[in-house]
């Protein structure tokens, strides 16, 4: 490995591992009954909006077996965080709700990251704001497409 790509993977490791930290002293903090993945469950289902979203559209868009989800999933509903509902059209399709909780806490979450980021951006001048986004976007697809060909 050549000196960039072990200090980025260095610097990754450690902002990773800042970001856990971070958001973990915000999930103790709001006294729910969640932790910081099935905070994020709650966050691709508060995406799907009214419609929903299907357990197989969930695991496909956090890389992991429909099994792993659909038992978050329904931890989840346990919790009641969470419903799921057959389709109208299509009675094997079952779509995943956010119930009024889950829409708390994803709102909740969302604000944490919002404050954290509108405070984190203050020390970026605009040339190292424009810089890290362009090296941010340019990092991620490049995990998208070694994802993308892994699935192959």
């Amino acid at each position: 490995m050549d000196s960039f790509a072990a200090r980025l993977n260095e610097l990754l490791d450690e902002t990773y591992l800042n970001i856990m930290t971070m958001e973990e002293q915000s999930v103790r903090s709001c006294n729910l009954d969640l932790s910081t993945s099935e905070f994020h469950l709650l966050q691709v289902v508060g995406r799907a909006g009214e419609k929903g979203i299907t357990v197989s559209e969930i695991a496909s868009f956090i890389h992991v077996a429909r099994p792993t989800a659909s038992v978050a999933i329904n931890k989840l509903e346990r919790k009641g965080f969470v419903t799921k509902e057959r389709c109208s059209k299509d009675g094997r399709a079952i779509y995943v709700k956010l119930t009024r909780s889950g829409v708390l806490a994803d709102k909740y979450h969302r604000y944490y990251h919002r404050q954290l980021f509108s405070q984190l951006t203050t020390e970026f001048t605009q040339e190292e704001k424009a810089a890290l986004i362009r090296g941010v976007e340019k990092l991620n697809q490049i995990f998208l497409n070694t994802i993308a060909q892994r699935d192959r």
